[in-house]
Parts: C-alpha cells; structure tokens; sequence
C-alpha cells in the first residue's frame, strides 16, 4: 500500500542513531520543498540542518585542527555538502536525513582539508606506519623500539627508514597573523609582519640618509683622511686594522683622527649644529 508523503516525512524524523524527531515545520518543510520545490520550505531546511547538523560536525572537526584553519571556512564546506545531501536524499528511505547527509558533509569537509594540508597524503601514511610499529614495539617491550629495531618491523632499508622518520617532523606552516607575539590574530598581514620587523636593518630611506650624511661629513678631506673616516666610523674598524689597511702606525691614525674631529666641530658650529653630533 503507498505511503503517503506526510507518513513519509512523519517516519523520516523518529528512529535511528538520530533519534530525536524534528520540528513539525522542518517535516512540513521537507514535504513542501519535495511536492513544490518551495524556495523558502529549502531555505528553512538548510537554515535549520546548518544550525543543528551541520555545525556541530564542523566544530568537531575544528577543536583538533591547528588555528589557523577557520570554523567559517569548514561551515561553508559543510553547507555544499548539505545542499548535495538534500538534493540527493529520497523521502521514500528509512534512514532519517541526519544520517543520510553525515558522510557528506564530513567528507566535503574532509576533501577541503586535504586541499589545504601543506604536507603530502604519503607523508602523512609513512608517519602513521611509524608510529604504529612504534606502538606495537612499546607495548610488547615497554620501551620505544631504536632506529636499528624499527627498521626490520616496517621491512624497509636504512636509507628509506631515514625518509621515514624525517617525515615525522615535517615542516609546519604558520600564518603572519598565527605569528602574532601576544597570541591573537594580528588585524592584517601588515599588522604581523611588525613581528619580523629587522630592527638592525635602517630600510632604503635610512640608508639614503646615512649615505647622504656620510658625504657631508667626509666632504672637503682628502683620500687618506676620508678612507679613516669611513673605515673607523662606519666600519667599525680600530685604529690598528685601519694602520695596517692604509699602512700608517696606529698613533698615526690616531693624531689624524683628532685633527679630522677639529675640523668637523670647527665645521658644526659655524652652522650651529654642534649639539646635533656626538663625537667619540
């Protein structure tokens, strides 16, 4: 005897793993969506399966994932995983929709993660056999296994075994704004790249000044006098290294420097700029 399509959804929301029924309106909302292809029974449906489905299998999910990754990104995942249920699921099945559509969103989620995950799928398989192998040792011996102990319980060779441990540790990625310093997100990528900020590194503008300065000073001195001034102040060269560069005895360069510092005081405070140099 046919089923009435009201029975139908009546049966689809009791029983099973999901046990709890639905809202009488979401049975009402699945019945119109199927007869009529009702725009706002649909709407009702993925509002209500996004909420109560969809999200706690997204959250699941997330609390085991590193932060970077979204909640937002898994629920948009999540909800064309919905949609293909929804489109796919048959009112005439026992089987209530939350069961029907669960292996679908988990795996339209799942297949985005593996789109995302920056290390290989063998990667990953050759971490899990090491780490099972490692298991089954530790609880036969109480210890985990060494290098030499491992090899013979994966059968592979001293080289591929080498491979395999290096894949335990593989390389992680981290976002700028993972990297923030007090541990929250940064606002931007350019707000978290403060926090690789070169602070030694006076960038093209410093340096522009710095050459700019340093021709100032060295101007009007002959070569001897202007290679002392660069070597010593901006070199950070001794008085020794330098005698032994430009072949002058240490004293030497020390009676030149003294006189180049006359000058350049000399030359400061005829423009009033003495305060601004410190000389030592």
């Amino acid at each position: 005897m046919p089923i009435a399509l009201g029975e139908r959804a009546h049966r689809r929301g009791r029983g099973g793993a999901d046990a709890t029924p639905n809202p009488p309106e979401i049975d009402q909302a699945w019945i119109d969506y199927r007869q009529n292809g009702c725009t706002v029974a649909r709407n009702r449906l993925v509002t209500h399966y996004m909420a109560h489905h969809v999200r706690p299998i997204a959250s699941r999910l997330h609390a085991g994932l590193p932060q970077q990754v979204e909640l937002d990104d898994l629920l948009q995942q999540g909800y064309l995983g919905l949609i293909d249920a929804m489109d796919r699921y048959d009112l005439d099945r026992e089987t209530r929709f939350e069961t029907f559509s669960r292996r679908r969103i988990f795996g339209a989620i799942q297949d985005y993660l593996r789109s995302i995950d920056p290390i290989p799928r063998l990667t990953r398989a050759r971490s899990k056999q090491v780490h099972a192998a490692g298991e089954r040792f530790r609880k036969q011996f109480g210890r985990p296994p060494s290098e030499e102990e491992l090899r013979p319980l994966l059968g592979v060779s001293g080289p591929t075994l080498a491979r395999f441990l290096a894949d335990q540790h593989p390389r992680a990625m981290v976002t700028f704004s993972g990297a923030h310093p007090d541990g929250a997100n940064a606002d931007s990528d350019a707000d978290a790249m403060d926090v690789f900020e070169d602070h030694l590194d006076p960038g093209p503008a410093g340096l522009a000044e710095k050459h700019d300065l340093q021709r100032w000073v060295t101007r009007g001195f002959d070569l001897r006098d202007r290679l002392i001034i660069v070597l010593y102040y901006y070199e950070q060269l001794t008085m020794s290294e330098i005698g032994r560069v430009i072949g002058i005895s240490e004293s030497r360069v020390s009676q030149r420097l003294e006189s180049i510092l006359a000058c350049l005081r000399s030359r400061l405070l005829s423009i009033g700029a003495e305060a601004e140099f410190v000389f030592t």
